[in-house]
């Protein structure tokens, strides 16, 4: 970020990019290899409808990657008093 702009944009080429629109690209990629991982595994093919579980999958990571990123533990989503991933 740099310049006048505020917390939440970024500055790409002279053009001001919202926050949302990185964490949506890396919600993307990410799910691009996690079907590609679960169509491996066949596991896709047991859900009667694949559109609606790669939706599904989709709203699920972007939820994670928002909460993630805007630096809410994950633990307090979870209910955990600590996160089950931190390193001891």
């Amino acid at each position: 970020m740099t310049g006048g702009g505020s917390a939440d944009q970024f500055d790409v080429l002279g053009i001001y990019v919202p926050t949302f629109v990185f964490q949506f690209v890396l919600v993307f990629l990410l799910l691009f290899f996690l079907r590609w991982l679960l169509d491996r595994l066949g596991i896709l093919s047991l859900f009667w409808h694949r559109g609606v579980a790669e939706i599904s999958l989709f709203a699920i990571l972007l939820g994670f990657v928002v909460l993630w990123m805007s630096g809410m533990p994950l633990s307090a989503v979870w209910g955990f008093a600590q996160s089950p991933f931190t390193l001891r």
